[in-house]
């Protein structure tokens, strides 16, 4: 009733829904495949209901299996769900004998530790940060719409994909280290560009995803829980040298920001409506990036290959139009653009 999350005492085994379509001709088997991810990808399940997420799997001709997934972010962040869940379900997948260890530390746990860093001078200096910072911020970006786009109706997003192979994206990222920068300060800033050439202003500000895990116990990047939140990152096309420049100082900018982390996003967006006078906006061009870290040299293991080849993936975020999403598996770079397309005119 009040809102916080609970762990239940007692809750039936979740088991998946089975649909065989086995001897279904290709039309119907496509028709209700279609039907199955058009209703997953756009459900809103109530937030005081167990299970808030939906797995089901359809049998398919010659041996084949989809497996269909929605998974509502509330309970668990996207690096809990790629980085904890998805290799634990693979674990127990191949091993089912597997009986881990519980953890010491719980999400309850690091949510109580948060609210006593609230009454540090940490965090009174990570404020006094962002109250100054909010009074300069610019703008989200100013991008064409198309007029009475929705005309009160809920506008769905539009999902659009790219993959860089593996040899590609290791010579971007060998560049981006001539540079000094992150390869994921360089997608960043490719990102700021094209959104800049829409953008009434070339000084705009960007909803940056970010997930915070502050490091309270040993164990907290083990933990499954809602950890993320955002930075209001600004972009300032205009006074960058060349593209280089732009990369230093979006960098740059981000790990300031980056320092003063013990402020939520939201509590951000409270003080730049203060500062306002009280009237608040949202940012709702969003870059996301849950780059895979190396492992002794080597790519890190994709938590999804194991599940087979992806056929749909989309993510679909309240007051939020275009989302820009990067994850790199098996040394590719997976890049994917979630827009609300009925909102913007043709072409953009």
């Amino acid at each position: 009733p009040d809102g916080r999350q609970q762990i239940l005492a007692d809750t039936e085994p979740y088991r998946f829904e089975v649909l065989d379509l086995r001897t279904a001709g290709t039309e119907e088997a496509e028709h209700r495949l279609t039907s199955i991810r058009d209703r997953m990808a756009t459900e809103v399940r109530p937030a005081d209901v167990w299970p808030l997420w939906e797995v089901r799997v359809s049998l398919l001709p010659d041996h084949r299996v989809r497996v269909h997934i929605s998974f509502d972010l509330l309970v668990a962040d996207v690096s809990s769900f790629f980085y904890q869940l998805l290799p634990q379900w693979r674990e127990f997948y191949h091993h089912a004998e597997s009986a881990p260890e519980p953890l010491a530390l719980t999400f309850r746990d690091y949510v109580l530790a948060e609210e006593e860093l609230r009454k540090t001078p940490r965090y009174e200096r990570s404020l006094e940060y962002w109250r100054k910072r909010v009074r300069e911020l610019p703008a989200a970006p100013e991008l064409p719409t198309v007029q009475g786009a929705g005309g009160g109706e809920r506008l769905g997003f539009v999902r659009r994909h790219a993959r860089l192979d593996a040899e590609l994206w290791g010579r971007i990222k060998a560049k981006a280290g001539e540079f000094g920068v992150t390869p994921s300060s360089a997608m960043l800033a490719a990102f700021a560009v094209t959104i800049g050439t829409w953008s009434k202003s070339q000084r705009f500000t960007l909803n940056f995803t970010a997930v915070n895990r502050l490091p309270v116990h040993e164990e907290v990047d083990d933990v499954v829980g809602e950890f993320a939140s955002f930075d209001l990152l600004e972009v300032d096309a205009v006074s960058a040298p060349d593209f280089a420049g732009l990369v230093r100082e979006l960098q740059r900018q981000s790990w300031a920001d980056f320092d003063h982390r013990y402020v939520s996003g939201v509590r951000i967006l409270r003080e730049r409506a203060r500062a306002r006078g009280g009237t608040g906006d949202v940012m709702p061009v969003v870059f996301t990036s849950a780059l895979g870290s190396d492992v002794d040299g080597k790519p890190a293991p994709s938590p999804v290959d194991w599940l087979g080849e992806q056929s749909y993936f989309i993510s679909q975020t309240p007051q939020v139009t275009i989302d820009h999403f990067l994850l790199e598996f098996g040394g590719n770079l997976e890049l994917a653009w979630h827009a609300v397309d009925g909102l913007f005119p043709e072409g953009l």
